[in-house]
């Protein structure tokens, strides 16, 4: 990143880890779950009556 102007360092605190990894676990499940969901939807155009 810094090769690219983008000023960036390294952070070994692990409150930073902790939350980092929080954060993009949380993204992930979050992902996972949507995909989920749209397997199990009905195609878009078509609607579903009862």
């Amino acid at each position: 990143m810094p090769a690219g102007g983008i000023p960036a360092r390294v952070s070994n605190a692990a409150g930073t880890f902790v939350c980092n990894r929080l954060l993009y676990g949380l993204i992930h499940a979050l992902a996972w779950e949507g995909n989920k969901r749209r397997e199990n939807s009905p195609p878009f155009g078509r609607a579903v009556f009862s």
